[in-house]
């Protein structure tokens, strides 16, 4: 970390020229702006979560009833003491701890957002230093200023490269704790899901369903911010392409225009951050799905021929047809289980016995209450979490099958069955290529590990 932060000190002390230093000033403000709303942030979560702690408290003095309402910290711990008499101390203990980890990750979090955005800033200078160098009066620069413009392409890229090895090397010296956070942030998440879900089930309060609501929407403000953060940097990694894109290298001599060739041909290669070594970080995610959508929209719209819409349109039915004996299959399953669940109750009013036959649950969870005494509790948690799962599961899977579906569509367009022998000679010869090329094995690998096949089925026998 000290060699980092000398680093961007080396870098500040380094530049110049007053335009580079804004660039540098205006990225550093933001980061400084970042940090204080954060902090005022935190410093709101700390005294909410403190006001509602002490909600039973004001309410003994304002409004007294001939029992103290009870006093409960929302984060489960144990001192073996009496929580009822010792509450303040659980009220300390509670937000000394949340004070820490807020602050940890906060202080971490906002470190690590500016040295990434201090890489974005040298990639902005480099992207204008480029930008800048070749203008409309190239043609009439003496020889000694056209060297003046080769030291200026040279620094940019020095500046780039410098700023890309300065955020890989950060992340490799922070990627075996960024694992171990990814996978506690999984965990935390789905934890408070879970809770969030139980509170809403038993109706726990409405402080205690603020709560698990605000936990959970900082989970997501947290990985959109890293995503953001992700995505700004290889958006500015890439600028520099249209900076010497957009620049007018054609009225550069040759020998800059193949220096500035050579730039963009560099600033194509893909750069992502990855955290943990599993976790890309990137907007992309959030737009994936809306881009395949419109690609498919943009398919439909290009066709013109009738016998082609006509396989679209086949593919399509088979899709939707798929999705309803899909949809139905789980309304039967899900009428099914209930009824199967609902069976002793319908059997103690059509054939009464001495005794109620047990009424217990097939997917077994844990609320800490009678079973059999709040069985339509445990009855609308079992259906509820199996609709999420179930309905995620096909919507996932009829999404990418109408995916794939659509691939075979048009796969099945562009079948070669033609009568090339009739064609002249140099389209057989393209005909030629197209089929050689189609030969080269094509496989769907789910995960990286597991080919997509009906191959596997008979390699048994």
């Amino acid at each position: 970390m000290k060699y980092l932060l000398q680093q961007i000190k080396l870098d500040w002390n380094s530049i110049e020229d007053n335009n580079e230093m804004k660039i540098l000033e205006k990225y550093a403000n933001e980061n400084r702006l970042l940090s204080l709303i954060l902090f005022f942030v935190a410093a709101f979560v700390i005294s909410f979560i403190i006001i509602i702690e002490l909600i039973p408290v004001a309410l003994d003095a304002v409004i007294p009833m001939n029992k103290s309402r009870p006093r409960k910290v929302k984060i489960d711990f144990e001192f073996f003491i009496d929580e009822e008499q010792y509450f303040y101390i659980y009220l300390i203990y509670e937000v000394i701890t949340i004070l820490i980890g807020l602050f940890t990750i906060l202080a971490t979090g906002t470190l690590s957002f500016m040295l990434f955005r201090h890489c974005c800033a040298s990639f902005k200078i480099a992207s204008n230093i480029i930008e800048n160098t070749v203008t409309k009066h190239t043609l009439q620069i003496s020889y000694r200023k056209t060297h003046v413009m080769y030291q200026k392409i040279i620094r940019a890229v020095h500046i780039h490269r410098k700023s890309a090895r300065f955020s890989t090397f950060f992340l490799n010296i922070m990627n075996k704790w960024y694992f171990a956070l990814v996978i506690i942030s999984v965990m935390s998440l789905s934890c408070n899901l879970f809770r969030l879900l139980n509170a809403l089930i038993l109706s726990n309060g409405f402080s205690e369903i603020t709560l698990c609501i605000g936990i959970v929407v900082c989970h997501f403000i947290v990985m959109f911010v890293t995503n953001f953060v992700g995505q700004s940097v290889i958006d500015h990694y890439a600028e520099i392409f249209n900076a010497a894109y957009n620049t007018m290298w054609y009225l550069a001599p040759l020998s800059m225009q193949k220096l500035l060739l050579f730039v963009m041909q560099n600033s194509l290669k893909a750069y992502t951050l990855t955290i943990g070594h599993i976790y890309v970080t990137s907007l992309e995610g959030f737009s994936t799905m809306k881009y395949l959508l419109k690609q498919i929209k943009l398919d439909w719209n290009s066709f013109e021929d009738e016998s082609e819409i006509r396989i679209l349109k086949k593919y399509a039915i088979e899709n939707r047809l798929v999705s309803i004996i899909l949809s139905f299959c789980t309304a039967f399953s899900m009428f099914s289980l209930v009824t199967i669940e609902l069976t002793p109750i319908v059997l103690d009013a059509v054939i009464p016995m001495n005794k109620s036959r047990p009424r217990k649950i097939k997917v077994d969870f844990e609320f800490f209450i009678d079973q059999e005494q709040y069985f339509y509790i445990y009855l609308i948690h079992e259906i509820i979490t199996m609709l999420i799962g179930v309905l995620t599961v096909l919507a996932i899977g009829t999404l990418s099958l109408g995916f794939f579906r659509h691939c075979c569509a048009t796969f099945k367009i562009a079948r070669y069955n033609t009568m090339w022998y009739i064609a002249p000679l140099s389209i057989q010869k393209l005909l030629l290529f197209v089929m050689q090329n189609s030969l080269k094995a094509y496989t769907l690998t789910i995960g990286h590990i597991y080919v997509t096949s009906l191959e596997g089925f008979s390699t048994v026998t």
